[in-house]
């Protein structure tokens, strides 16, 4: 089974995985990162205008496909006033992204569910 690596990205800085997680294809590592983006996304400051995506190699370090962040903004509140970001949200991005990888390389999970495309 190939072993796949999504690395944190934006213009400013990288975040490079090197663990890596085996998955039976191409479109598994896709799915992988879109959830990746997906729950990482919420724990970001919303303020933040850097703008991230994983980038999924292969074994041999060749970049094989990237996902992009969405726009993370805060919607106004009430009365046209914004909100204040929540405490947990203004932590400083590169380390929330190891840390959520740390947790992920505790316990993979396979995204593939049954009678998926092993090809992309």
């Amino acid at each position: 089974m190939p072993r796949f690596y999504f690395h944190f990205a934006s213009a400013q800085r990288f975040v490079y995985d090197d663990h890596g997680a085996e998955l039976p294809s191409l479109r598994s590592a896709h799915m992988h990162a879109v959830g990746l983006v997906a729950r990482t996304v919420r724990l970001m400051d919303p303020a933040d205008k850097e703008r991230w995506t994983v980038q999924i190699a292969d074994e041999n370090g060749d970049l094989l496909l990237t996902v992009m962040f969405p726009a993370v903004r805060l919607r106004p509140a009430a009365f046209g006033r914004e909100r204040e970001p929540a405490p947990h949200l203004t932590q400083n991005t590169p380390a929330v992204l190891r840390a959520y990888a740390a947790s992920l390389r505790e316990s993979p999970a396979p995204i593939d569910g049954p009678g998926a495309d092993p090809t992309y």
